[in-house]
């Protein structure tokens, strides 16, 4: 309440300084596991095989911690610089859903996540700006990995709803999430370190929420703890859309 009281330079200032405190605070963890692990392999660990490659792969878990968190900032400056911006022609639903399928599919089989595309024949297209649904895809495949533990899976499917829809879903047979944390889940940096404990900035579902509603689609997410969770978005099969500033 008090935050939207406060002159608008400030509340961005705020903003600016909240998110710099953030992203200090989620790169040190892994930095500090890599010096550590650094330290170890010149103490010694280096000449033990074994040892060395355990480290390794313990190092490649954190640099990807970091890229996540390099990524997302990235992908907050490109949503801030080319806001309302949409270059959106009509597109094949599946190719769409198979494009951020194949981008995934080695972090897949790396997390030994199985990683599944369903989609019905004759999807109709949707008009949409197809870079930034492969942002949206992004994120949702991310999080969806990020909390299925190896030997679950990922399904990638569609369907059309209405005469002018899609819905896309995302699902997982991950942790779930806390029924208190759902309302929440889209809201800018939020992070529900109870259900979900993450290494990232909280700023991945914001955005995807965001360029889905600029779409004049919408998304949403149903799940219960220990049962995996489901996240779903709606996209335009006409050109007709709006842009949501919210």
């Amino acid at each position: 309440m008090l935050r939207q009281a406060l002159p608008q330079s400030y509340q961005r200032q705020s903003a600016a300084q909240e998110m710099i405190s953030g992203c200090a605070h989620e790169l040190r963890t892994p930095l500090t596991s890599l010096r550590a692990l650094v330290d170890t392999l010149i103490d010694g660990a280096i000449d033990e095989p074994a040892a060395a490659r355990r480290f390794l792969q313990y190092m490649t878990v954190e640099v990807d911690a970091m890229s996540r968190i390099v990524q997302d900032l990235l992908d907050l400056g490109r949503f801030e610089s080319a806001k309302d911006q949409l270059q959106v022609a009509a597109l094949s639903t599946t190719d769409l859903l198979w494009r951020a399928a194949e981008r995934t599919r080695v972090e897949a089989e790396r997390a030994q996540v199985t990683l599944h595309l369903v989609t019905p024949p004759n999807l109709p297209a949707v008009y949409v700006d197809g870079e930034r649904i492969q942002q949206v895809l992004r994120h949702l495949l991310q999080n969806a990995l990020k909390f299925t533990p190896p030997g679950g899976a990922i399904k990638i499917s569609a369907a059309s709803v209405s005469a002018n829809m899609v819905t896309i879903s995302i699902t997982d047979t991950g942790v779930g999430i806390a029924e208190d944390d759902l309302p929440w889940i889209f809201e800018w940096f939020y992070k529900n370190n109870r259900s979900r404990p993450s290494n990232g900035m909280g700023l991945g579902l914001a955005m995807a929420k965001h360029i889905v509603q600029a779409h004049g689609g919408q998304i949403w997410v149903e799940s219960q703890m220990e049962e995996g969770a489901a996240f779903f978005f709606t996209l335009p099969t006409t050109p007709t859309m709006h842009t949501d500033d919210a």
